[in-house]
């Protein structure tokens, strides 16, 4: 551990990170609750690797709740739901935006700009 100022980390602070990831807490409303800043929940993930793992495995259940809830939406019905699942699981053939690539090359376009143009004058 580095030199400095000791830290204020305890081991109970394992628990209670895992119960405020449980309840979708983000870092920073972790830091809140601790009473330090955002880089010292940086600081303690680096330093304690037990701390960082139940965080960041935590932080999963919601999201699984999240995911199940969406997906039982979407098979009931919702539309809303549906679009969102779709764009996001299908982003290819789902989304709003579409690219489209076009070949300047023999474009008419292209000779209209740059000038070029066989008009057949061998002068």
């Amino acid at each position: 551990m580095p030199a400095g100022r000791p830290t204020k980390f305890q081991e109970s602070f394992i628990v209670q990170a895992e119960k405020l990831c449980e309840l979708g807490a983000t870092d920073q409303q972790m830091a809140d609750f601790f009473e330090v800043s955002i880089a010292t929940i940086n600081n303690w993930k680096h330093d304690f690797p037990q701390f960082l793992d139940t965080i960041k495995n935590s932080k999963l259940r919601p999201d699984d709740d999240v995911v199940e809830s969406l997906f039982q939406k979407a098979k009931n019905g919702d539309t809303t739901a549906m679009i969102f699942w779709l764009k996001n699981r299908q982003p290819k053939d789902w989304r709003d935006r579409r690219e489209v690539a076009i070949d300047t090359v023999d474009s008419p376009f292209n000779l209209f700009i740059t000038g070029d143009k066989d008009d057949g004058d061998t002068t």
